[in-house]
């Protein structure tokens, strides 16, 4: 008898945690689907009020709103199509949307005092680029894209040493030696902690990338190429985009990589990685 009540109660525990899970993924499907009209209807602040702590003091309402109207591919007149809802653990979420030009954004959400709030927002391509005119900056755009052609190789090689020490940083579930390898720039935006946070679900479900990512299992999902990027500060800067994924199994682990050139060397700017 005792034997029967505990495995009842095992299954209407088991039942009940199911229950929670699509009730929690409904949610999180909701407050994504919630943020994008806000962001179409034209709403910032309300938009901006679903963000969390830190991105709201990292980011002011009105550099916000100037990213929303300049940059994000949510807009007014685009349709937006629900990929899907994932729990990545009990406090985080994946909401990914398509654009019509097939655009992917991806919402990831933390559940803070209760409540799910907005902690990252990836579009791909990672920053909408966009053409202005600089002869300059145009022409050294154009040679640095001739040279993509004839040294293929070696940004194979650059894009996956990143993957490496990515994927190490995962391992040792330390992101500062990773830090030392980025731009700059980018450490002007952000710290080993954030990276680390950001990539928290990979540390969480002990992800292991180094056996998947041999280099002749990488494939370019897009040509090499050199894109115009705009700086906070206004200031353009040619930016190298490398995105590509590797075949291993069941396992597709991908990513889109920007670097920036200083003092030389292509340093890290802006990353993505998923696992397929």
């Amino acid at each position: 008898m005792i034997t029967k009540i505990t495995r009842f109660t095992f299954i209407i525990t088991i039942l009940a945690l199911l229950g929670g899970c699509e009730d929690e993924t409904k949610t999180v499907e909701a407050q994504g689907r919630q943020y994008v009209a806000a962001v179409q209807a034209k709403e910032y602040e309300k938009a901006y009020n679903m963000l969390n702590r830190s991105l709201q003091e990292y980011q002011s309402l009105d550099n916000y709103i100037d990213y929303v109207k300049n940059y994000t591919q949510i807009k007014p007149e685009s349709m937006m199509i629900l990929n899907s809802a994932t729990m990545l653990h009990d406090t985080e979420a994946e909401v990914s949307f398509s654009t019509e030009n097939g655009n992917i954004i991806n919402i990831y959400f933390l559940k803070q005092d209760s409540n799910w709030v907005i902690h990252r927002i990836d579009e791909l391509p990672l920053f909408q680029f966009y053409e202005e005119f600089d002869p300059k900056l145009s022409e050294a755009r154009a040679a640095a894209n001739e040279e993509l052609k004839k040294n293929e190789k070696l940004y194979k090689n650059l894009a996956h040493k990143t993957m490496v020490d990515f994927s190490k940083a995962l391992q040792t579930k330390s992101f500062k030696s990773f830090y030392n390898t980025i731009s700059s720039l980018w450490k002007k935006e952000i710290t080993a902690e954030k990276i680390q946070e950001a990539y928290q679900h990979f540390l969480d479900n002990n992800i292991n990338l180094l056996p998947a990512i041999q280099q002749d299992a990488m494939t370019w999902d897009a040509n090499p190429e050199i894109l115009e990027g705009t700086q906070p500060n206004g200031n353009k800067l040619n930016v190298l985009q490398l995105a590509g994924h590797y075949s291993y199994n069941n396992h597709t682990p991908q990513f889109v990589f920007h670097y920036v050139k200083e003092s030389g060397k292509w340093k890290l700017l802006k990353m993505q990685v998923k696992t397929g």
